[in-house]
């Protein structure tokens, strides 16, 4: 049972009620954030020594697709903010307990994007730079902030930043959708950052990185490209979901023509289905690294060609929802409009653009070569772990 998504549902008439407030806040309120500490969906992912519930990821992604069906800012802060305590749990114990160890309930931002630089210095790095789109960030502690060493030329490095080193910057979050997010930009100006607050996004993805620490929970092998995406994913297919349940409530018993009735046929299909999909896909997934199997890049790269797709696909579907609705989806004020914006401005996230993914299934389906982003995820094939247990919440 998952005892995170039994909150939420018991909480929905308030996030429902809460998601225009947030919008017009440009963040979420400070009551929606208070709600999301109190339904424990930020401390799904986090490792239990340090307060966390250690969740089983498909538990984490349902709480996410469903929030974002009620609240659609809150679902996506939810899945983006609460992804982090993933990375955090893969960095040594003594920062762990930096981050979470006077408070379990902290919050860490983004993004990963490698817009910052970092030159080495005796015991860390010097780092600055600038990053859009830090989704929830104005109830974040701390950041894990993405740059490149000056000096090299290597994979990018995730920078954990606390609160008093970075700035957040008013004013640059003016958005057609998604408006409760709060995604604005951040900056960081020549900050020290000791070297066990730095992870190569190479160890990341190849689900290596915790190895040096503890003894790895399956949870945090899991293949990044796989498992971040998936929560972006998940808040994205939730839209689509609320999308829907919105149009059947506002047409309400209306009369409707035989095409509008099969075309809200077909899209509540299609949407429904990218979600079975995405639960499926990261279920298996799951099921391998806990067996101590390695995920295969073919494996890796189907699944992320099923996300965007269903992605791609869910969108479509509210986007005929929306060309069949009438005056309900001309009316700024009705809720329904809302999930429709949202859920195109949440399908114009990077991580769902399908194209690259779409190509590189292409290749990897062709013989050719695929392109490194999308061989990342997993250890290498000989590198099996333990089969261990994670928990369900």
């Amino acid at each position: 049972m998952n005892s995170v998504l039994d909150a939420i549902n018991h909480r929905a008439q308030f996030f429902a009620a809460d998601a225009p407030v947030s919008n017009r806040l440009g963040r979420l309120t400070d009551e929606a954030a208070s709600a999301l500490r109190a339904v424990g969906i930020m401390r799904m992912l986090q490792p239990a020594r340090f307060g966390g519930f250690e969740s089983h990821p498909v538990d984490f992604l349902r709480a996410v697709h469903r929030l974002a069906s009620i609240s659609p800012s809150a679902g996506w802060v939810s899945g983006v903010v609460g992804l982090h305590p993933w990375e955090v749990g893969q960095f040594g114990d003594e920062t762990q307990s930096e981050v979470w160890g006077a408070d379990p309930d902290t919050w860490i931002a983004s993004p990963y994007a490698p817009m910052g630089r970092a030159t080495s210095t005796p015991g860390g790095y010097t780092f600055s730079g600038q990053w859009s789109f830090s989704s929830g960030t104005d109830h974040c502690t701390w950041a894990i902030l993405g740059g490149l060493d000056v000096s090299k030329r290597e994979s990018p490095l995730h920078f954990l930043i606390p609160r008093r080193d970075y700035e957040i910057l008013d004013g640059t979050w003016d958005v057609a959708g998604l408006e409760g997010t709060g995604s604005k930009d951040v900056r960081v100006s020549n900050a020290f950052v000791p070297t066990e607050h730095v992870l190569a996004f190479r160890d990341v993805s190849h689900g290596n990185a915790s190895e040096r620490w503890i003894d790895v929970a399956p949870l945090y092998r899991m293949p990044y490209v796989v498992l971040f995406p998936g929560a972006i994913t998940a808040a994205t297919l939730g839209i689509t979901q609320g999308a829907l349940e919105q149009y059947l409530m506002e047409t309400g018993t209306r009369p409707k023509s035989d095409a509008q009735l099969i075309s809200m046929a077909e899209s509540a299909e299609t949407i429904e289905s990218a979600a079975r999909i995405l639960f499926d896909d990261v279920e298996r997934t799951f099921d391998t690294v806990s067996a101590g199997k390695s995920v295969p890049i073919g494996e890796r790269i189907r699944i992320r060609r099923n996300q965007v797709s269903g992605v791609r696909k869910a969108v479509a579907a509210v986007n005929e929802l929306h060309r069949i609705s009438g005056s309900v989806g001309l009316r700024n004020h009705q809720v329904f409009s809302r999930f429709w914006r949202d859920a195109n401005v949440g399908a114009n996230h990077a991580t769902n653009s399908a194209e690259p993914i779409l190509r590189g299934y292409g290749l990897h389906r062709t013989g050719q070569e695929v392109p490194e982003v999308l061989r990342m995820g997993t250890a290498p094939e000989h590198d099996a772990i333990p089969a261990l247990a994670t928990n369900r919440s």
